[in-house]
């Protein structure tokens, strides 16, 4: 019986201890912040409880919802998506700034602090019980940035000229869902050079590749005419091409006015070393 009765308080004690324990761990994870400051890739908790992070430090690029609100105190209220590939995870975002030239759909990049929402009562009831962050560093970013980002670079100032029109390759950025020519052409005739799309191709071994039709609304574009005197620059967008090949061939179609100048397809060939496996 004596032994019954130790082995039933012994049974009691540990259960006390593992309630104990338990308790514990319940309530450390409740209360405390991540270990790390958050970002694009560990987001998760804050889409259930962000307030349980207030004071943790975040640091984001992600896609802006709408128009800059003005608050007091010389803020800006905007809402912004963290990264659309990775994320559907949305934030109030307060900078500070006499002016902010932010428009929705613009891309930008963050570091700031996770507080209390002085607005949050009022948002709840319209259904935005989102996230707020006190932005430290805000600036708008290249789309490109966030949705293709660079893996490789190339700036191989590789030229051609005919008839007084140069045609200069400046920079290859190479991204994982495209590639990136930025090119400048210079235009000493005296008439109007015509750049043609249909006629602009990457090439990389066998394969061939054409512009791609619709790129970012903030790639600047090269003009499709280009006045007597002038330069510019813009962006080619092509298909993904491999850094690894170590060469690929640009195509660009020219003309002017003048029937007499035969323009020949600009062929501007880029070569370069990958490095070794």
């Amino acid at each position: 019986m004596r032994r019954t009765a130790v082995f039933l308080a012994l049974i009691a004690a540990l259960a006390v201890l593992s309630a104990c324990a338990n308790g514990a761990v319940t309530a450390s994870d409740s209360n405390n912040k991540v270990a790390g400051p958050f970002n694009n890739f560990n987001l998760e908790p804050l889409a259930t409880n962000s307030d349980q992070y207030i004071g943790s430090e975040i640091s984001l690029t992600g896609r802006v919802i709408d128009r800059p609100s003005s608050v007091d105190g010389g803020a800006w209220r905007l809402q912004v998506q963290a990264d659309p590939d990775e994320s559907e995870t949305r934030f109030f975002v307060v900078v500070t700034a006499d002016r902010l030239d932010i428009s929705a759909d613009d891309f930008v990049r963050f570091d700031g602090t996770i507080e209390v929402d002085p607005e949050k009562n009022r948002l709840e009831d319209a259904g935005e019980d989102l996230p707020f962050i006190s932005a430290d560093d805000f600036q708008q970013i290249p789309s490109h940035d966030v949705l293709a980002p660079t893996s490789q670079l190339l700036e191989p100032k590789v030229s051609e000229s005919q008839f007084n029109v140069t045609v200069t390759v400046e920079k290859i950025e190479f991204a994982e869902k495209e590639t990136r020519v930025y090119m400048r052409i210079d235009n000493g005739t005296e008439q109007t050079v015509r750049l043609n799309d249909g006629r602009m191709k990457l090439s990389q071994g066998p394969g061939e590749s054409d512009l791609q039709p619709d790129p970012a609304p903030d790639y600047d574009r090269l003009p499709s005419d280009l006045p007597t005197g002038m330069s510019a620059t813009g962006v080619l967008t092509f298909p993904p091409a491999s850094y690894e090949v170590g060469s690929l061939r640009l195509t660009i179609g020219a003309s002017t006015d003048d029937y007499t100048l035969r323009f020949e397809p600009f062929e501007l060939a880029v070569v370069w070393t990958p490095p070794a496996e």
